[in-house]
């Protein structure tokens, strides 16, 4: 569900970063869209090295066939392996795709992804609070807004809108890419 999450704030902020570029708002950032995937299986996480050099990170098959998985999707899509998909079939709706090798996986190991198409109902409803919880003022005042140019609205003025915009696409437009 956090893949889907991912998926459905990206969709909205590039919703609001599209309208306040046509508003001619100085934004710090630009539209961007792009695949998720998620694998479920063994990995090692945590601080990995020797004591000159030590790093946080995270590894296994899993990661690796997540990495791959990611490799194969379209902008916007949401990908998983069988066993994710399985573990999530109550609170999204998944197409089976064609099954693929992953680069660096054996020959005779293949698998098949899934596509996330539809988030049940029942778990709009969290999406959507998650949603409303970061596109606030504070967040468009802290990360996304510069110094408007000129003096028709002041930055305050111009992320509060922005917050109201981005709930209005929440509320009315359940991320269309949600509910098909």
């Amino acid at each position: 569900m956090a893949a889907v999450s991912m998926r459905a704030a990206v969709w909205v902020l590039n919703q609001t970063l599209q309208e306040a570029l046509k508003n001619r708002v100085p934004v710090l950032v630009e539209p961007k869209n792009f695949g998720f995937a998620v694998a479920t299986g063994r990995l090692i996480v945590g601080n990995i090295g020797s004591s000159l050099h030590m790093d946080y990170t995270v590894c296994g098959p899993a990661v690796n066939l997540a990495a791959r998985l990611q490799e194969e999707t379209h902008r916007g899509e949401v990908v998983l392996d069988r066993f994710t998909a399985m573990d999530v079939e109550d609170l999204v709706v998944c197409q089976e795709l064609n099954r693929v090798r992953p680069k660096g996986f054996a020959l005779d190991r293949e698998v098949t992804p899934y596509r996330v198409i539809q988030v049940h109902p029942s778990s709009l409803v969290q999406v959507r609070q998650l949603l409303k919880s970061l596109f606030t003022k504070r967040f468009f005042l802290s990360h996304i807004v510069g110094t408007p140019q000129d003096d028709i609205k002041t930055k305050e003025e111009i992320c509060n809108d922005l917050s109201v915009y981005s709930n209005e696409r929440i509320d009315s437009e359940p991320c269309q890419f949600l509910m098909r």
